[in-house]
């Protein structure tokens, strides 16, 4: 098992150089050892690349590595196996949406409206902002319970399609 090292410090204080200088070492020393990774955000990695490049010497040039988060994020993936579950995009998602609105049952405040074009973007953009919340369908029931009893009975509505709507999204997905 390898070893993670955070290093901290303003700009300027010699962080990558340190890096650099570390991978380095480490690499011409076991030029055939475990990979080597460098963290950086995404809008450094190919100036980080050259910079590593320029210390390395050409044979541990193999083993050291420069990965974005994201990069990062795919490689782990990978190796925990999420890398071969289907990704559904945007479009994609949007589609299953138009199909959850039908599938919903009866929505009492969205109703008259399934099916006609348009809806589907401001639901996903509502249900993505709910779910940027940590809310769940059931989370909007409980809502559209207290907001019935207050007398509102219009956003309650609203609400539990909105709930049935998340629910049908979900069981699609």
């Amino acid at each position: 098992m390898g070893r993670v090292v955070f290093m901290l410090g303003a700009a300027g204080s010699g962080k990558t150089s340190r890096c650099l200088r570390e991978i380095a070492t480490e690499a011409a020393a076991r030029p055939d050892g475990p990979p080597l990774l460098l963290l950086v955000p995404e809008q450094a990695t190919f100036q980080m690349e050259r910079a590593l490049l320029a210390e390395l010497p050409a044979r541990a040039s193999l083993r050291a590595q420069v990965l974005g988060f994201q990069r990062l994020g795919h490689r782990v993936a990978e190796l925990a196996g999420g890398a071969s579950r289907p990704r559904v995009g945007e479009r994609g998602r949007e589609a299953l949406l138009e199909v959850a609105l039908r599938r919903a049952g009866p929505l009492h405040a969205l109703g008259g409206m399934v099916g006609r074009p348009g809806l589907t973007g401001p639901v996903a953009a509502c249900l993505r902002e709910l779910a940027a919340w940590r809310q769940s369908p059931q989370s909007l029931r409980t809502a559209a319970d207290r907001v019935r009893m207050s007398g509102d009975a219009h956003l309650a509505d609203k609400l539990e399609d909105l709930a049935a709507v998340w629910s049908a999204h979900r069981a699609l997905l």
